[in-house]
């Protein structure tokens, strides 16, 4: 696999920084390093990249990181706490992604019509599932929290092709169309 390499000592990446990477680098992986304090929005928007990997402490993953891109795998710090509105929406290639245990919130269509055939396991400490998170999702299993999720937001799930799913007793609002043409 190629490897692009950022230096060590980069503390900033732009908004679309690798906007639309060309299938030369379909194979590529890039490490995020552990400087990077400012990561812009759309970074990786429809880019071909096989793998990321973030080193960095960053909180927060920016709103369409990885829309329409063609990631194959991520792997986040143990420190973010929230996955933005759009990050992997239309990543439909997305085939493995380990989600830190600190995440809380998973955003407004975060992973819409993301993923092939994948199963997911949300962290424990997630309380908040977005305005259709996984929409049109190709899942084949999903694991929610049991004790910390108390809200599915509207159309979560809507169109997703998840075929296993349990409702833990910690959530108390489900709303719209969340499991609908599922």
């Amino acid at each position: 696999m190629t490897e692009i390499h950022l230096s060590d000592d980069l503390v900033h990446i732009g908004d679309y920084a690798f906007y639309g990477l060309s299938s030369e680098y379909a194979n590529a992986k890039i490490v995020i390093p552990r400087n990077v304090s400012d990561f812009g929005n759309y970074v990786f928007l429809a880019a071909n990249i096989k793998e990321v990997e973030f080193l960095n402490d960053m909180e927060i993953l920016p709103q369409s990181t990885f829309e329409a891109s063609g990631v194959e795998k991520v792997i986040f710090n143990n420190v973010m706490s929230e996955i933005g509105r759009n990050a992997f929406k239309n990543a439909s290639g997305l085939r493995e992604i380990t989600l830190p245990s600190s995440l809380t919130m998973i955003g407004n269509n975060a992973f819409e019509g993301a993923f092939d055939n994948a199963t997911v396991v949300i962290p424990e400490n997630v309380t908040s599932l977005g305005y259709g998170a996984f929409k049109d999702s190709s899942l084949h299993e999903i694991t929610l929290p049991i004790n910390s999720l108390q809200e599915i937001g509207s159309y979560a799930f809507y169109g997703s092709t998840v075929e296993n799913i349990s409702i833990p007793e910690s959530v108390i609002s489900i709303g719209y169309y969340a499991f609908a043409s599922s």
